[in-house]
C-alpha cells in the first residue's frame, strides 16, 4: 500500500503540494489529474523518495519511501519510449541505468 497524510511541499515559498492525502492498495490503478504546473510530478517524486516532503508522511509498504526503492519502479515523464518494449521492460532498463539492478534476464525471461 502507498499512503500519504497531510503532504506538503514548496519551492522557493511556493506551495506546490498542500495537504495532500491518499492510499492506494495493493491492485489498484490510480491516476493523477491536474493542470501543468499543478504538482502531480512533485507528488510522485515525492512518492519515490526523489524529493523530501516539507511536512506530512508517506509511506510504501509500511517503509518511507527512502528505504522502499527497491520496491518501486519509475519511469520519469522525461524519458522518451523505446519502440517495441512493453510498459514493464522500460521499468527494468530504467532500474538498470540507475544502477538498482544488474544485468541479467529481463520481465518474462526466466532466471
Amino acid at each position: 500500500m502507498i499512503r500519504a497524510e497531510n503532504v506538503w511541499k514548496s519551492f522557493k515559498g511556493k506551495v506546490v503540494n498542500e495537504g495532500v492525502s491518499f492510499e492506494v492498495y495493493e491492485g489498484e490503478i490510480v491516476a493523477f489529474l491536474g493542470p501543468n504546473g499543478g504538482g502531480k510530478t512533485t507528488l510522485m517524486r515525492q512518492v519515490y523518495g526523489e524529493l523530501r516532503s516539507d511536512r506530512g508522511e508517506i509511506s510504501v509498504d509500511g517503509l518511507s519511501p527512502y528505504h522502499a526503492l527497491e520496491f518501486v519502479g519509475v519511469v520519469p515523464q522525461d524519458v522518451r519510449p523505446i519502440d517495441g518494449l512493453k510498459a514493464s521492460e522500460h521499468v527494468y532498463v530504467n532500474a538498470l541505468i540507475r544502477g538498482f539492478l544488474e544485468i541479467g534476464p529481463g520481465p518474462g525471461q526466466g532466471s
